[in-house]
């Protein structure tokens, strides 16, 4: 089964969801890794379904982020190892590396809604959570506090 017709059967295999928020509704698209592919990649489609495309080659392991107001960036987990954010712009170019979590697998990420940063993500070691913050520029990753249990 293709792409197309995954979509348009209402069956999205992959992690979702990415939202680029804009000014205009034509602009908007819904952003997903799609694991089952070979290779990975992040795909993408407008709002109405139409549209379908590979937006990008790369492991991923999914968490996708949209920042559309001020870097129009998405920001991702990388695959296999999960302790990667990675961005890559809405318009286009290559991927790169952002921030590098060591020793953690990242297992949720959100921004900040109407603001320049921060972003917030949660990272899990050995069954602990931790939440920690950090600057859209990847500067000042500042722990939060740490969770009872896996998040």
């Amino acid at each position: 089964m293709n792409k197309s017709s995954m979509w348009s059967a209402g069956v999205v295999v992959g992690t979702l969801f990415g939202l680029l928020a804009s000014t205009t509704r034509a602009e908007q698209r819904v952003y997903w890794c799609d694991g089952s592919a070979i290779p990975a990649s992040m795909d993408r489609v407008n709002l109405d379904g139409v549209a379908l495309e590979t937006f990008v080659t790369t492991p991923c392991f999914g968490h996708p982020v949209v920042d559309a107001i001020f870097t129009r960036d998405l920001f991702f987990v990388d695959a296999p190892s999960g302790n990667n954010i990675n961005r890559v712009s809405v318009d286009g170019g290559a991927v790169s590396g952002f921030i590098t979590f060591a020793g953690n697998k990242i297992t949720g990420l959100t921004l900040e809604p109407g603001v320049n940063g921060p972003m917030y993500f949660v990272g899990n070691a050995g069954g602990t959570g931790s939440i920690w913050r950090a600057n859209l520029d990847g500067t000042n990753i500042t722990f939060i506090r740490n969770t009872a249990s896996f998040v």
